[in-house]
């Protein structure tokens, strides 16, 4: 049996990723003409995280802009991001400068940084002003309670002793935007020496924290993201109506910010289709008006296009021609999950996936 090559439960990326040219261009004048930050917002699973993947990847895979490319998943800092966010993004730069640059581990980086295990002497200037900057910005809380016993006496007195407890506490203090931007320089300076020129922040994954916190962070922070010292890519999360106008005056603050929609024609669908066949060693035909068929009953959403052919792909996993009705049968079976999406579209409200009643799968 054939696996389907259709992924609508992940992001997609080269070779399968299509239908985006139009967006990539405006991403790339943003990105590496202009030097600025980007924010991405659109409704979930239109593809965002497949276009910042993309990009991401690319970047890793050349160094053509000479840029260091660092992720950071939200998931990795929803506790802390709203007090510590310049922190935790500091300490994510010194880790990736560390391994992939360095390259060095990881526990190295925390055993040397926080036990000092083999000293500084050996180290490179590079390896040594990694680890202050990752001592300077590495979360830690030292507390304790002890008792201290001093002695008292005198020569025409009583010796003897008093004891007292008291506690021990070393808390470091949040970062500011104007010392993360001070700590920046060091870190630009020291991913020069590797032939990179400036460091992009990906953001993946911010539309699965809470609206109030996608504001927060760029309303608090906002000085970073303007700053040409380094470069943001954020997806932003559709608010809900309550806080729309303040999600949408963030938004337009930024020098480049794009909405991801839907794909614009049935060109973008038949790329995203072929590109996923060409995954397979096997040749598959598909019968006429397909791709019309799939942009029509979609509006050219490409989650739902992934979800109906690899239901489609698999009524017919023992043939090699795949006929317009198998999609339609697919197409009646995300007809009421469509209908979800279309409708709040319509009304001016935003999409998510918990909106929507799943069917049973046949």
């Amino acid at each position: 049996m054939i696996k389907s090559p259709f992924i609508h439960n992940e992001p997609v990326m080269p070779p399968i990723f299509a239908g985006r040219k139009d967006e990539l261009s405006i991403i790339n004048t943003a990105l590496f003409e202009d030097k600025d930050s980007l924010v991405l917002y659109g409704n979930d699973a239109i593809g965002k995280s497949s276009i910042v993947r993309t990009i991401h990847n690319e970047l890793i895979r050349t160094n053509e802009h000479r840029i260091l490319p660092v992720k950071i998943n939200a998931f990795d800092f929803i506790q802390a991001v709203k007090d510590n966010f310049l922190s935790m993004v500091t300490h994510q730069i010194c880790a990736t400068i560390w391994t992939k640059l360095i390259k060095r581990t990881y526990s190295e980086l925390i055993e040397d940084t926080l036990i000092n295990v083999s000293g500084e002497i050996l180290n490179s200037p590079e390896e040594k002003s990694i680890k202050r900057i990752f001592r300077i910005v590495t979360s830690d809380n030292l507390t304790g309670k002890g008792k201290s016993i001093k002695e008292i006496g005198a020569k025409f007195l009583i010796e003897g002793n008093i004891s007292y407890e008291s506690e021990v506490t070393n808390i470091k203090h949040t970062l500011a935007p104007f010392e993360f931007l001070h700590l920046l320089d060091e870190l630009n300076d020291i991913i020069n020496v590797y032939n990179y020129s400036s460091i992009m922040v990906f953001c993946d994954e911010l539309n699965h924290l809470p609206s109030e916190v996608n504001a927060d962070i760029l309303r608090n922070y906002f000085s970073i993201f303007s700053s040409k010292k380094i470069q943001f890519v954020i997806i932003a999360v559709n608010p809900e109506i309550i806080h729309a106008n303040d999600a949408r005056n963030l938004i337009e603050s930024f020098n480049y910010s794009l909405e991801i929609g839907t794909f614009k024609d049935v060109s973008c669908v038949s790329e995203l289709v072929q590109n996923s066949i060409s995954t397979l060693n096997t040749e598959f035909e598909f019968e006429n008006g397909i791709y019309e068929y799939l942009f029509r009953k979609t509006n050219g959403h490409p989650w739902w296009i992934q979800k109906i052919c690899d239901k489609a792909f698999k009524l017919n996993e023992n043939e090699f021609k795949i006929s317009l009705s198998s999609f339609e049968i697919s197409g009646d079976f995300y007809r009421k999950e469509i209908d979800i999406y279309n409708e709040r579209i319509k009304a001016g409200l935003p999409f998510r996936k918990y909106n929507l009643i799943f069917n049973k799968e046949i």
